[in-house]
């Protein structure tokens, strides 16, 4: 009877410890895309805000293309990215600047 209490300890603890160490994957994956998503859309405003008279619109234009594109990266782009697109993230890049901006005189560059 004494051991059934600390055993019990025990046995949650593992329990939890182990859908901790599980669940972290998937977290770390989820922070890795957001982290990509904010540097994609800091280069974006950056960039924009050089070539564009009108800037009334980059924050929200940006922030779509770069949500866009990040939720279409693969996992492999997501660890793979480096502050630079590879040539397929640079078509999905395109593909979401095209989407979202609305400004003619808006780029297609990351």
């Amino acid at each position: 009877m004494v051991l059934t209490r600390p055993l019990g300890l025990v046995v949650a603890s593992a329990v939890l410890f182990g859908s901790l160490v599980a669940s972290s994957a998937p977290v770390a994956a989820a922070a890795s895309r957001d982290l990509v998503r904010l540097s994609l859309l800091d280069g974006c405003v950056m960039g924009e805000w050089k070539k564009r008279e009108d800037t009334s619109r980059i924050a929200e234009e940006c922030k779509c293309a770069s949500q866009k594109a990040a939720s279409q990266l693969s996992a492999q782009q997501v660890s793979a990215y480096k502050n630079k697109l590879d040539k397929a993230g640079l078509a999905i890049w395109a593909s979401a600047t095209k989407a979202c901006f609305k400004s003619q005189t808006a780029s297609a560059k990351p």
